[in-house]
C-alpha cells in the first residue's frame, strides 16, 4: 500500500516521510514482520508501524485540488456538536482520531465559537480548548501547507484570503 519514499499523514504526528520498509531488529518484536520506518516531520521522531497491522491511524495527503475545494467550501461545514459543553475533552479527542481534514476543521470551527461565547461573557478560555485547538490547527496547516506549497504559518492568511475572494 505505501512504499519508501511515500509522505504520509500518522495520527497526531502528523506528516511523516517513510524512510524505509523493512524487517527491525529490535529485542522483542518478530524479527521477519515487515515496517514502515516513519521520521516525523514535525518531532524529528522515529515510528515503527506494522505493515501488516492496523494501519488507520495512516493515510496519504489530500491532493491540491482536494485541499483547494475544501477551502472553498469551508462556510457549508458546520462546526461540531458537542454532547457536554461541560466536558468537551472525549469529543475533542474522537474529532482529531478520525485523521480527517474535515473533522478537523468541524473542531476548529467548534472550539472558536465557544472561545468567542466565552470571552463575550467575560469568562476566560479554557486550556482544554486552547490544547485541541492548537492539536487540530497544526495537524490541519501543515497538511495543507505541503499540498498547497506554502509554509504551515501562512496557510490560515491563505484560507481567509480564499474565502474573501470567493464571498465577492
Amino acid at each position: 500500500m505505501f512504499k519508501k519514499g511515500d509522505l504520509v499523514l500518522y495520527g497526531t504526528n502528523g506528516l511523516c516521510d517513510i524512510t524505509d520498509v523493512t524487517t527491525v531488529d529490535i529485542p522483542g518484536i518478530d524479527k521477519d514482520r515487515l515496517y514502515y520506518i516513519l521520521s516525523a516531520r514535525s518531532s524529528k521522531c522515529t515510528i515503527y508501524v506494522a505493515a501488516d497491522g492496523d494501519l488507520s491511524k495512516m493515510r496519504k495527503p489530500i491532493s491540491k485540488e482536494e485541499a483547494k475545494d475544501l477551502i472553498s467550501k469551508i462556510g457549508e461545514i458546520e462546526p461540531l456538536k458537542l454532547k457536554d459543553e461541560k466536558k468537551p475533552d472525549a469529543e475533542y479527542k474522537e474529532a482529531l482520531q478520525k485523521y480527517d481534514c474535515i473533522e478537523l476543521f468541524k473542531l476548529i470551527k467548534c472550539i472558536y465559537f465557544r472561545r468567542k461565547k466565552r470571552l463575550d461573557e467575560g469568562k476566560k478560555v479554557t486550556a482544554a480548548d486552547d490544547k485541541y485547538m492548537h492539536l487540530a490547527e497544526d495537524m490541519l496547516y501543515q497538511e495543507l501547507g505541503v499540498v498547497l506549497d506554502i509554509p504551515k504559518d501562512q496557510v490560515l492568511d491563505y484560507i481567509i484570503k480564499e474565502i474573501e475572494g470567493n464571498s465577492r
